[in-house]
């Protein structure tokens, strides 16, 4: 079992290689993106979860739209 920040995906690919497949994720300070969503299973929502170059919430349409673009392209 371990518990550790999620900063990045590294912090997957150390406990696979230790043999860990018990973990929790906390984050306390990364915040919490569609990236990290997607590295835990989490589906990504781009109205309602901030991607890397969005703002706060909560979210105006144009800013939802913004988000969509950009969650796309990050993805792509």
């Amino acid at each position: 079992m371990a518990i550790g920040e999620s900063f990045d995906a590294c912090y997957y690919g150390v406990l696979e290689i230790l043999g860990i497949d018990k973990y929790i994720t906390v984050f306390s300070g990364s915040g919490f993106t569609t990236i990290f969503g997607g590295m835990i299973g989490i589906p990504s929502t781009p109205s309602f979860l901030p991607g890397m170059l969005a703002g706060m919430p909560p979210f105006s349409y144009v800013d939802r739209a913004k988000n969509l673009f950009t969650t796309v392209l990050m993805n792509w």
